[in-house]
């Protein structure tokens, strides 16, 4: 996943806490919640990345 992706992830799971979203930012969250679970079951994280919260 690339920063954008991850970045649009973040304001995704911020804005449903508590909110009820749109259904198609719902169908994007899904989406990117898959992708970034495929991710962090096949890649570990870069040691020398603390800047952002999901360093790959």
């Amino acid at each position: 996943m690339n920063k954008a992706d991850i970045k649009r992830l973040e304001a995704l799971q911020e804005k449903v806490i508590g909110k009820e979203s749109r259904p198609r930012e719902q169908d994007r969250l899904d989406v990117l919640t898959a992708r970034f679970d495929q991710q962090e079951q096949g890649e570990q994280p870069c040691p020398f990345r603390t800047d952002i919260q999901h360093a790959t």
